[in-house]
């Protein structure tokens, strides 16, 4: 049995990050600590992310994530640097940082970039299983952003344990990667890890 549980975390306009990151993590730490309650192995967690979401997901990797045991990643138009102006910001992601990217220090731009999560936490990235998809028309976040993940993930876990879906004419969150065939496979995928 496979339950499902939708959770929201602060969105930058609400709060600076990492306060996404950190709503993130606390809610597979209470899905954990609830797993008898409602019926479903603590142990055998997956989390989704889209866009944003996907972005978190990455960006929590950290010896935390692996004191609560998180084994796989369904990972959703990958995100990196947003473009946009937003709010006085030179682009979408200072906003959510709360400081424009250009002027971060280098231990700055460290807290924010996944890269940097995925190298430092190499122990951590090693064990996971990662199906991704990006649409190559997405005008909100690159394509090629989940192309260098793709194969900086791929560096770490090796290509046995991602799996990348490139979608020809898709843009960002397009209601045709929610189709029965995609979610099919991310069916397959976390039932197939599971066993």
């Amino acid at each position: 049995m496979i339950a499902c549980a939708s959770v929201n975390y602060r969105l930058a306009q609400e709060a600076a990050f990492p306060a996404a990151v950190e709503d993130r993590k606390a809610a597979v730490r209470y899905l954990r600590a609830n797993a008898d309650k409602y019926g479903y192995k603590a142990d055998q967690i997956t989390v989704f992310g889209e866009s944003a979401g996907g972005y978190t997901d990455i960006t929590g990797l950290d010896k935390d994530l692996k004191s609560i045991g998180l084994p796989r990643i369904v990972y959703t138009v990958a995100n990196y640097w947003m473009i946009g102006k937003m709010n006085g910001y030179e682009d979408f992601a200072s906003y959510w940082f709360r400081k424009n990217v250009s002027k971060m220090s280098e231990s700055e731009r460290n807290f924010v970039d996944p890269y940097y999560y995925i190298d430092k936490n190499k122990d951590i990235v090693a064990d996971l299983a990662v199906w991704m998809i990006h649409g190559d028309c997405d005008l909100t976040i690159p394509y090629l952003s989940s192309v260098r993940l793709y194969d900086r993930l791929s560096e770490v876990i090796g290509q046995d344990g991602i799996h990348f879906r490139h979608e020809p004419d898709m843009g960002h969150a397009s209601d045709p990667l929610y189709s029965d065939e995609i979610l099919s496979e991310i069916d397959d995928f976390i039932r197939g890890d599971l066993s």
